[in-house]
C-alpha cells in the first residue's frame, strides 16, 4: 500500500506493507517537471528527513532553500541519487548528511549557492557510506566531512566526486599522503 502526500511541490510516498511497521520505509521523490521552490517570504529547508530508515531521496530539485536543500539526520540504509540543488541562502548546506550509516550519495548536482558559508555537501558523524559520481560546482564551499567521535568511519568517497572540476581526494586511515 502507497499513501502519497504532497506538500509545497514534493511528493513523499510512504510504503507500508501489509501492516505499518514501526519505522515506515519512505521515499521523497519530486513529480517530473515539479520544482521544490521554497517560498521567499518563509524560507526554510527543501526536503528534512529526521531517524529513519531504508530511504529514498530521489530526482529532487531544490531552488532557494535556506539551511539546506535536502537534510537527513540520523538514517540508515537509504540512497541518496540524482537531486539537483541550486541557490541557497547564507550559511545552508546543499545536501547535508548527519549522524547516519549505510548510505549511498549518488550521482546528485549542488551549484550556484554563493552565498555567505554556503557548502556543496556536508557529512557529519556518517559512516559505512559510498559517495561518487556527485558534481559540486560554482559554490562557496564545495565539500565539507568531519567525524567527532573517535572512530574510523569507513567511507567509500571516490574520484568522480568533482568540485568545480577537480577530483575530491579522500583518505583514511593514512599517516602521510
Amino acid at each position: 500500500m502507497w499513501e502519497e502526500n504532497y506538500t509545497g511541490g514534493k511528493c513523499m510516498q510512504c510504503d507500508y506493507g501489509e501492516k505499518p511497521p514501526v519505522i515506515p520505509r519512505l521515499r521523497v521523490q519530486t513529480d517530473p517537471g515539479i520544482m521544490v521552490d521554497v517560498e521567499p517570504d518563509n524560507p526554510g529547508p527543501g526536503v528534512i528527513l529526521y531517524h529513519l530508515s531504508d530511504i529514498a531521496v530521489l530526482d529532487n530539485n531544490v531552488l532557494d532553500a535556506k539551511d539546506s536543500g535536502i537534510s537527513v539526520v540520523g538514517a540508515a540504509d537509504g540512497l541518496i541519487s540524482g537531486n539537483n540543488v541550486k541557490y541557497l541562502k547564507d550559511f545552508s548546506q546543499g545536501i547535508d548528511l548527519e549522524s547516519s550509516t549505510r548510505l549511498n550519495i549518488l550521482h546528485s548536482t549542488i551549484s550556484d549557492c554563493t552565498s555567505e558559508g554556503d557548502t556543496g555537501h556536508s557529512f557529519n558523524d556518517v559512516t559505512a557510506s559510498r559517495v561518487s559520481g556527485n558534481l559540486m560546482e560554482r559554490n562557496t564551499y564545495d565539500f565539507q566531512f568531519y567525524s567527532i567521535g573517535n572512530f574510523a568511519p569507513m567511507m567509500d568517497i571516490d574520484g568522480t566526486n568533482l568540485a568545480d572540476g577537480r577530483p575530491i581526494r579522500y583518505y583514511e586511515g593514512k599517516d602521510h599522503f
